[in-house]
């Protein structure tokens, strides 16, 4: 359906502009990915900071061998971020970076509890459990999922799995 098709009123409502960088194909079960893509998305939409005239979204990959080659708080496109060559990876990161609201870096760990809001209300929000959701799919998927926060400049959120796995 596209991101306009789904995220149209949003998209407009928070003027929303999207960067998409590097993004691989990855051998994963799609529809598990992508609920975990869907979470990181909806975040960003709902915790933009409506003081800023557009909520900005990145969206890019990068690729490696190992899980510790990558940074914690990884790097938008401008060049070539991947410490390997893409035939030499074993894993891949994907992440969202929004301009929004953000969270203080002592709560990173904390928003990914079951039932965790950090104190931003939202109407119409659920029970809070989105991200705890999507750690145990990422673990289920062999990889992992991270945040970083900078408290009203945003966050990134992330996606680390192995290249090529098994799909059901």
């Amino acid at each position: 359906q596209g991101l306009k098709g789904e995220y149209g009123e949003r998209i407009h409502a928070t003027g929303a502009y999207f960067s998409l960088g590097f993004l691989p194909t990855v051998t994963a079960d799609r529809q598990q990915v992508v609920r975990i893509l869907r979470e990181f998305l909806d975040n960003a939409f709902a915790f933009h900071n409506p003081r800023r005239k557009s909520l900005i979204l990145e969206i890019w990959a990068v690729l490696g061998r190992d899980p510790s080659e990558f940074s914690l708080e990884p790097g938008f496109m401008g060049r070539d971020m991947s410490p390997v060559e893409p035939a030499h990876a074993r894993y891949c990161l994907i992440s969202v970076r929004d301009n929004g609201k953000g969270f203080s870096p002592l709560e990173q760990e904390k928003i990914f509890e079951p039932y965790t809001k950090l104190g931003q209300h939202r109407e119409n929000d659920g029970p809070g459990l989105g991200l705890a959701v999507c750690r145990r799919i990422a673990d289920a998927l062999g990889g992992r999922i991270s945040a970083v926060g900078h408290l009203d400049k945003g966050a990134t959120f992330s996606l680390l799995l192995p290249i090529n796995q098994k799909t059901r």
